[in-house]
Formats: structure tokens, C-alpha cells, sequence
């Protein structure tokens, strides 16, 4: 409908004693667009109410009252009577009031909790005050025993001399015992392959042949050495063989590094004479 339709419409049902509310709900409009239509039209019947010994009632005032009693109506139509109006206030009064006192038991639940956080925090800084006095006392008492160590100490590196003397006695009296042949020959073998691929472009496979053949030999050695009741660092041929084990395992990051198919093996001047005097 259009705004001048609804506009006619509006003061039509004004004329018949319509509330602005009324009104409003019927042409789907605000009820304050409904009291401008109506109210910029003069000499409406809506204006010209009477109330009392001639006085005319403002036809705003006469729509609010209208207003009220529709809204008394609307009220008794859903709820009934006043009587069951009063009984329902009753009921929200109660609600309202149940609501205040389950938020006041809730504030105080609250500060109750928070009186219990702070008795357990104080109770744990009571307890953290305990624990710092027997530290302290630990502390004082790991003191006494280090000033007792070091008069130790003392006394045993004035008897340090005499126990390093003691310590090459035993040393020159414990000879080293020798590698057999079948091992001597597995060590020589593996250095002279060592040193056969210098120079030379190789393959991956080739190093992975190659220290898979040295860790081999490592392999025995070590256990030769359990046998003998022996120690490895008294063996320079086997410190010799890992040297040559990480030298392959280098080599082969080499080939992961840069992706080619063959490279050339080069050994440092320093390792290669090293290697040379032990296998001499």
C-alpha cells in the first residue's frame, strides 16, 4: 500500500476512536509515523474529544489513554484478570528477588575462594621459608665438607709425584702386547687400498665398498683387543683405521653434497706420510 493510502487509512481509523498502537499494528507503520498523519490533518474528529465543562482533550493525550486501555486490554486477554496481572507481578517480584540472592550466595562463594587462595598461598610461603632456612643450613654444612675436601685434596697432590712415578713403573712393566700376523696384514692391506684411490676419479660405491671393508677390519681389531685383555689407545693402528673410516664416511657426503656420479679422491700430504711410516 502506498505511503498516501495508508496515510487516509490511518486517519480513517482515528476517527473511529482507534489508539495510535492500534492503529500502528494494522498498517504495519511506527506508531509515531501514525501520530504525524494524523496530527497534520486540522479539524479532525480525533481533536475534538471533550473532557469535562467544555475542555478539549490534545488528541496526543487522548491517544495515549486509548493506548493504556488497549495495552490493559491486550494484558487481561493474555494473563486474565487484574487480580491474576498482580499474582504475576508477584511471581516476577519472587523471581527477581531469588535472582539477587543466588548472585549474592554466588559473590560470596567467590570471596570465600578467594580467602582460601590466600590462607594456601601464605600457607605456601611459610613452608617455602622453612625450606629456605634448611637450605641454608645444607648450604653451611656442604661448606664444612668442601673446606674438608680441599685439606684432602692437598694431601693427595703432595702425594701426586710420588703416584705418576708409580704410574710409568707400571707402564714400562705392562709391555703392549703385539697384533699378530693375519691382523698386521688386514691393517697394511686396508692402508695401501686407502691410498690407492688417491688421485683417482670413484664412485660411490667404491667408497661405500671400501669403508664398508674398513669397518670390517675395525670390527676385529676391537674384539682381537678384548681378547688380548688389551686397550685400544695403545694401538696406533687402530686409531689409524677410524681415521680412515671418517675420511671415507666424508668422502661419501661428498657425493650427496654435490650429486655427481665420480670424484676425484685426494688425501692431505700430512695423513698420506702418517699412514705411510705405520704401514713402513
Amino acid at each position: 500500500m502506498e505511503k498516501e493510502k495508508l496515510k487516509e487509512k490511518a486517519i480513517q481509523l482515528a476517527g473511529q476512536n482507534l489508539s495510535y498502537g492500534k492503529i500502528a499494528e494494522q498498517l504495519g507503520v511506527g506508531k509515531t509515523t501514525v501520530y504525524n498523519w494524523i496530527n497534520s490533518v486540522p479539524g479532525t474528529e480525533s481533536e475534538k474529544n471533550v473532557l469535562g465543562s467544555g475542555t478539549t482533550v490534545p488528541n496526543a493525550f487522548e491517544n495515549d489513554l486509548n493506548d493504556l486501555k488497549g495495552l490493559k486490554e491486550e494484558l487481561q486477554n493474555e494473563f486474565g484478570s487484574d487480580k491474576d496481572i498482580n499474582a504475576l507481578v508477584e511471581i516476577k517480584k519472587a523471581e527477581f528477588e531469588h535472582e539477587y540472592k543466588m548472585e549474592q550466595l554466588e559473590m560470596e562463594r567467590k570471596t570465600l575462594l578467594h580467602q582460601q587462595k590466600m590462607e594456601a598461598e601464605s600457607l605456601k610461603s611459610e613452608q617455602l621459608a622453612i625450606q629456605l632456612d634448611e637450605t641454608k643450613l645444607k648450604i653451611e654444612h656442604e661448606l664444612q665438607k668442601t673446606e674438608q675436601q680441599d685439606s684432602t685434596i692437598n694431601k693427595l697432590e703432595q702425594n701426586n709425584s710420588l703416584l705418576s712415578l708409580q704410574l710409568d713403573d707400571i707402564k714400562t712393566q705392562n709391555q703392549i702386547m703385539e697384533l699378530d700376523e693375519e691382523l698386521t696384514t688386514g691393517f697394511s692391506q686396508q692402508v695401501n687400498n686407502y691410498l690407492g684411490l688417491e688421485g683417482n676419479e670413484i664412485t660411490l660405491e667404491e667408497v661405500d665398498n671400501t669403508l664398508e671393508e674398513v669397518e670390517e677390519t675395525i670390527a676385529q681389531f676391537k674384539q682381537w683387543v678384548k681378547n688380548a685383555n688389551g686397550k685400544k689407545h695403545d694401538y696406533p693402528e687402530l686409531a689409524m683405521l677410524k681415521k680412515i673410516r671418517n675420511s671415507l664416511s666424508e668422502m661419501a657426503d661428498e657425493f650427496e653434497d654435490s650429486g655427481e656420479d665420480e670424484l676425484v679422491f685426494d688425501i692431505s700430504s700430512d695423513f698420506k706420510n702418517e699412514l705411510k711410516e705405520l704401514v713402513a
